[in-house]
Formats: structure tokens, C-alpha cells, sequence
């Protein structure tokens, strides 16, 4: 009969009498109740191994190790956890994403407030608890106000004396993502007339970007970092 892999790597922990409820507790589970997510990367998929890339990937590997990140979690060096490494495992989705994403983030003039207002719609939307933690925090780095965060955060109406462009994207991402999935008339002639053709295109694609990512998000269960809490409440809908 031929021994599986697994079967031999915990025959050999037997043998050199190491523990194999801590080999699980520090490679395999991240949090209790975790029967499927690996302590070493945060999710339901390993860290991507650079010798099952192609040579594209390769490259693109090394460059980030390069660049100083680990696609381990390690707390000594900088954490490349999250949906980039997940999607390293196919490194031409990734560096494709990454590209749009650094033009709609970075190189696109948008307001970095209204930036996080779009995206922090997309993770509470697709209530992604990575996700919003990470653009809580980057949001409150770049001046959005904690009013105007928690009207996403907590779902309350939009009040008459929040700025007119930060209410025009909560109302259309709210419209967006209702149960008919439409804009209507008059919420995308406001939104046309305060932000013009080409960055509202670039308003929306940010938003679908990052309801992607929150997909990848969960589908592969990423976990916060040990010892980070969730900044998105628990919901009951």
C-alpha cells in the first residue's frame, strides 16, 4: 500500500516524539473551531510554493520577496497575507489585479477619502471582516471622519450634513447592491454630475474590485492577523 504524504510527515513527528496536536495548533488551525486553515498563511490554501510557479511566476515571486514581504505569517517580518497571496496562486490574476488596483488606489487622483467611503462599502456589503478592519484603519490614516465611517459601518441613514459626494457614493453602492442590483435614474445623474464620466467609471470599478476581493476574501476563509479584532460588528441579516 502506498503511504500518503501526510501519513509519512506524522509517522516521522511520532518518531522524533514532537507533539502532533501542536504541529496542528501551529500549522493547520489559526483559531479554535478552524478545521481547514492553515496557521502559516491564514486561510484555506497554503502559502503559494515558488517551485510549482512558471517561470512568470517566478518572477513575480521574487520580486516580492524582494520588495521585503513574507507569504508566511510571520510577526518578525512584514505579513503578505490576504487576498495578493491567495491570489499568487495564479500569478497572472494577481499581477493583473494588482495592476488595476494600484492605478484605482494610487495613480488615479482619486480623493483618498472617498477612495475608503467606496471601498469600505464593498467590505460591509460582502460583510468581510478582513477587509474592513484593514480600510477602517486606512480610512481613519487618510482623514475620513469616525461619523461618517460609522454610517456605513452601522448602516444609518444618510444625514443631511454629510458632504454631498460621500452621500452620492453611499447611495449608489447601497443601490447597487439592493436586492434588484439597480441604479436608479436620479441617484446616477447626481453621481454623473458631481464626478463626471471617467471617475465615476473608476468609482464603480474600484468598488467591484474590492466586492472581489471580499469574495476571495471569504471563500478561503482568511482570518485576521493572531490577536486582531474584527472592527465590523456582527450582523444579523
Amino acid at each position: 500500500m502506498k503511504t500518503t504524504p501526510l501519513l509519512y510527515t506524522l509517522g516521522l513527528l511520532v518518531c522524533a516524539e514532537i507533539p502532533i496536536t501542536y504541529i496542528y495548533a501551529q500549522d493547520l488551525n489559526l483559531y479554535p473551531g478552524k478545521t481547514d486553515v492553515y496557521y502559516s498563511s491564514g486561510n484555506r490554501l497554503p502559502p503559494v510554493n515558488r517551485e510549482e510557479l512558471d517561470d512568470f511566476g517566478k518572477q513575480l515571486y521574487d520580486s516580492i520577496v524582494e520588495g521585503g514581504r513574507s507569504f508566511t505569517y510571520d510577526e518578525e517580518k512584514k505579513i503578505y497575507m490576504g487576498p495578493r497571496a491567495i491570489r499568487m496562486h495564479s500569478p497572472v490574476v494577481a499581477n493583473f489585479n494588482s495592476s488595476a488596483n494600484q492605478y484605482l488606489r494610487y495613480e488615479s487622483g482619486m480623493n483618498p477619502q472617498l477612495r475608503e467611503v467606496t471601498i469600505l462599502n464593498a467590505a460591509w456589503h460582502m460583510n468581510s471582516d478582513y477587509e474592513w478592519t484593514a480600510h477602517e484603519e486606512t480610512a481613519i490614516e487618510v482623514g475620513l471622519p469616525q461619523s461618517t465611517i460609522d454610517i456605513i459601518k452601522y448602516n444609518r441613514p444618510i444625514p443631511a450634513d454629510l458632504g454631498e459626494k460621500e452621500a452620492a457614493i453611499i447611495r449608489l453602492c447601497r443601490e447597487i447592491f439592493r436586492d434588484d442590483r439597480r441604479v436608479s435614474s436620479d441617484t446616477f445623474a447626481t453621481a454623473l454630475a458631481l464626478f463626471g464620466k471617467k471617475r465615476l467609471v473608476e468609482i464603480v470599478a474600484l468598488l467591484g474590485g474590492y466586492t472581489g476581493t471580499a469574495m476571495v476574501l471569504n471563500t478561503f476563509d482568511q482570518q485576521l492577523p493572531p490577536g486582531k479584532a474584527s472592527l465590523l460588528p456582527k450582523r444579523s441579516d
